[in-house]
């Protein structure tokens, strides 16, 4: 147990301790379902679960996001009773806009997958691993202009169970930090490449999330947030980042979920995005989601 908090406290100081400059942030595919699952008195059931969800954008402050769709796996590849596993994941983050006469115009696509190794205790989760990420512009030959993104960090997450997880309640309190190896942020036009944010400066990203759930006049109520905080330097060079001063940049993700059945939940989310990485030249969004989403039993 004190290996865990004194690791937990490491990753705050770590983290958070540089000056504070503009905010801004990043998509991390995790902020929809945490990479955590249920492991006690080894009773998870499979070694391969799979979650997903389609949601419309109700309101949104730019012109490039109408329907969003997410799918995830995660498998196991070995484990030690009930008290460390291996697992390998991938999540895609589907996005299309209503630019063209079906309302359903394919515009970007995110990937990530890696390892993750998990060990539990008896309230906490730590986890330790690599994700590599990319994205993808569809549809943009008419644009003109293409964004390819490619991010990939070592990470460490604590996770506190605080109220342990059953059917009807359970919450889960996280913390995350990833130091970014691979970074590239390829644009056209290459005169593009002079409007930041750029992901080939980004440094690093610290994650506060909440997960919780507790029946409220005979149904299921689940509550997510996720607030992020990335930062990035001067430098395009890994070796010469930390030479110049890092900006802080900020972003958040909140949903409520009313539960249909054990595993489906419909869905009603709010993201601020400082730079949403689909146009060539960043924008930022305020934007609002509603749709259907599936979620394994022993996943949070």
């Amino acid at each position: 147990m004190t290996v865990f908090r004194s690791i937990c406290l490491i990753l705050v100081v770590g983290g958070w301790g540089l000056t504070i400059a503009t905010l801004q942030a990043q998509r991390l595919l995790d902020r929809f379902v945490p990479y955590v699952i249920q492991q006690r008195n080894g009773s998870i059931a499979s070694s391969l679960r799979g979650w997903g969800s389609f949601e419309g954008y109700l309101f949104q402050t730019d012109s490039l996001h109408g329907w969003r769709q997410v799918m995830g796996a995660m498998v196991d590849f070995w484990r030690r009773d009930s008290t460390i596993l291996l697992s390998f994941v991938a999540t895609i983050e589907f996005h299309a806009n209503f630019n063209n006469d079906i309302f359903f115009n394919p515009r970007a696509q995110f990937w990530e997958e890696g390892i993750i190794l998990s060990f539990y205790t008896s309230q906490w989760i730590l986890q330790t691993g690599y994700l590599h990420r990319c994205k993808h512009d569809i549809d943009n030959l008419a644009l003109g202009q293409e964004r390819v993104l490619i991010y990939g960090s070592f990470f460490s997450n604590c996770f506190y169970e605080a109220v342990p997880k059953t059917d009807s309640t359970g919450i889960l309190l996280g913390l995350s930090s990833h130091l970014f190896v691979i970074h590239e942020d390829y644009r056209v036009p290459a005169d593009l490449s002079r409007f930041d944010p750029r992901i080939s400066t980004l440094f690093s990203t610290n994650a506060l999330s909440l997960q919780a759930r507790f029946p409220i006049f005979g149904n299921i109520i689940a509550l997510r947030a996720h607030i992020q905080a990335a930062s990035f330097s001067q430098s395009d060079q890994f070796t010469e980042r930390l030479r110049y001063p890092l900006t802080w940049r900020f972003s958040f993700y909140g949903a409520i979920e009313l539960f249909l059945s054990s595993i489906a939940r419909l869905r009603l989310s709010i993201e601020r995005l400082h730079d949403t990485l689909i146009p060539a030249i960043p924008e930022s969004a305020t934007q609002i989601q509603l749709g259907l989403n599936f979620v394994p039993k022993e996943m949070w």
